[in-house]
């Protein structure tokens, strides 16, 4: 399953670096991919990979942080999405 992600930089923490990168343009998802990967023992693996743009002068630096950004950002989605589809349904107490 494939998305696009918009962000309304004014959602964001004024003065944060975030809102600044998107309020300028130097930074822009492009979109997001959810995908499902077999894995040995016949488990299954949820993928979730994005691809972004980064546009400023110093464009090896900006990538060096927005990867680390958004892997950080992928990690707790990841992770709410494990806990959730993880969790034991309960049973009503009679």
């Amino acid at each position: 399953m494939s998305f696009s992600i918009a962000v309304d930089p004014r959602m964001l923490r004024p003065g944060s670096a975030e809102r600044h990168a998107f309020e300028n343009g130097y930074f822009r998802f492009v979109d997001a991919t959810y995908s499902l990967a077999e894995l040995p023992g016949g488990g299954t693996e949820l993928v979730l990979t994005s691809r972004y743009a980064v546009e400023s002068g110093v464009n090896w630096y900006g990538k060096l942080w927005a990867d680390a950004i958004v892997r950080d950002f992928q990690d707790r989605v990841l992770a709410v999405i494990k806990a959730r589809s993880e969790r034991r349904p309960t049973t009503a107490q009679k």
